[in-house]
């Protein structure tokens, strides 16, 4: 007769149980007709931190405990009880990144997701507060809140190069301006797409898409969390930073007596990487052929956000044609003649100049001629590519060219950092 096999571990066996519980294998069934519930079952906690309580439902004689699984959440009362009741939490403030915890009560799981901790700063009159950022030289959106203490009030808030305490070192500038009404900077005079007014304590979430390169912005605003509204479209820099070459500060002040501006959660965000072909040089393997003037090719940390680019030094107006070649193809098959070519370059300061960009073959496959100023630092371009410029291209990329045109600086040097097809 074959019996099955029976194994046990005389030292960790679970005994065996007794009343109340019905015993098939490895399962055991209750039959003490226990339920549990708790009511909520998620919260979201602001940084700040606080005192809550969750509903237990029980039946009547049913234990039940509590447990916390995080550090930054302590149950305060109710670790235990029998029958319905009640778990009072709290949670610490928190000054780091968003994060989510949870607690076990009554077997079931109760979860927390507490907020970001919230940055602020707020100014007096003819006080100027500040915050660093990454430096951005191409196409970025920078965010914020921003909170008047008075109505009127004459307050700014701006983007720069560096810490400023005058207004004309502020580039991008969003305004609560005497009148009861919101601005914009735009070259020489505040002005606005969108009446938007303001009131004192309430607080307004301010959006601005920046091109540095093109040296313009574009500015939206939300009140107390409601819909967004336009306040400038491609307004200019302020015109003494019309040719400013980088921007990695924000700045606020007013000039109002017995008021302050606040300014919290600054946020910057580069643009979204693209999804039709991108070429990184962080990102892909590349090597230099050229002969002379491959030799003074090199990869270096020097690209946008501290990220790595292609530099090429000692370079002459038509001398020489600097090549990247790639490792591996650049599908372009799915690129469009209705897309556009995104480039970041820079050149030594000093001198405006043309740069001529091929694809795959030398002279043969033209495509672009950006001409970059004179001020020194990243340039972004977005070009359309059209059916003529398509036509001429494979779908596949494995050469890029350089030809530096007039205007080169003698014994330049040219950066390559992005090239990128995008789709407006």
């Amino acid at each position: 007769m074959n019996e099955p096999a029976v194994h046990t571990n005389p030292t960790s066996a679970t005994p065996r149980p007794t009343a109340d519980v019905l015993d098939i294998g490895a399962y055991e069934y209750s039959s003490t007709g226990c339920s549990y519930a708790i009511s909520p079952a998620s919260v979201a906690a602001s940084a700040a931190g606080g005192s809550a309580n969750v509903t237990v439902m029980a039946g009547a004689g049913c234990s039940w405990t509590a447990t916390g699984n995080v550090t930054w959440v302590t149950i305060t009362a109710g670790a235990s009880g029998t029958g319905n009741g009640s778990v009072t939490y709290t949670v610490a403030a928190n000054t780091g990144a968003a994060r989510s915890g949870t607690l076990t009560i009554a077997g079931q799981t109760f979860t927390i997701s507490q907020a970001a901790a919230t940055t602020c700063q707020s100014a007096g009159t003819l006080d100027w507060i500040h915050g660093g950022y990454p430096t951005q030289t191409g196409i970025f959106t920078a965010e914020y809140d921003a909170t008047p203490s008075v109505t009127p009030i004459d307050a700014v808030v701006g983007l720069s190069s560096g810490v400023q305490t005058a207004y004309t070192g502020l580039a991008a500038i969003t305004s609560f301006d005497v009148s009861g009404y919101l601005y914009a900077r735009n070259g020489s005079t505040y002005q606005h797409i969108t009446t938007i007014a303001y009131a004192a304590g309430s607080t307004y979430h301010f959006r601005l898409v920046v091109d540095r390169g093109a040296h313009t912005y574009s500015a939206y605003v939300q009140v107390n969390g409601g819909v967004e509204q336009t306040l400038a479209i491609n307004y200019a820099f302020r015109s003494e930073q019309a040719t400013v070459g980088q921007l990695d500060t924000w700045n606020a002040t007013t000039e109002t007596t017995n008021a302050t501006i606040q300014v919290c959660n600054v946020a910057i965000t580069p643009p979204p990487r693209s999804s039709l072909a991108d070429f990184y040089i962080d990102q892909t393997s590349v090597t230099f052929p050229g002969g002379n003037v491959g030799d003074h090719a090199a990869i270096a940390p020097e690209g946008l956000g501290g990220s790595n680019a292609v530099k090429y030094t000692n370079l002459q107006t038509w001398d020489g044609t600097p090549q990247i070649h790639l490792a591996a193809p650049l599908d372009i098959s799915s690129v469009q003649s209705t897309d556009s070519l995104r480039i970041s370059l820079d050149v030594s300061a000093g001198r405006t100049s043309s740069m001529y960009i091929y694809f795959n073959d030398d002279w043969k496959t033209y495509l672009v001629s950006p001409v970059l100023d004179q001020t020194g630092g990243y340039q972004t371009f977005d070009i359309p590519i059209g059916s003529t410029m398509r036509s001429q291209m494979t779908n596949s990329i494995n050469d890029i060219y350089f030809k530096a045109g007039d205007g080169f600086p003698d014994n330049g040097t040219l950066w390559v950092d992005e090239i990128r097809f995008i789709r407006p």
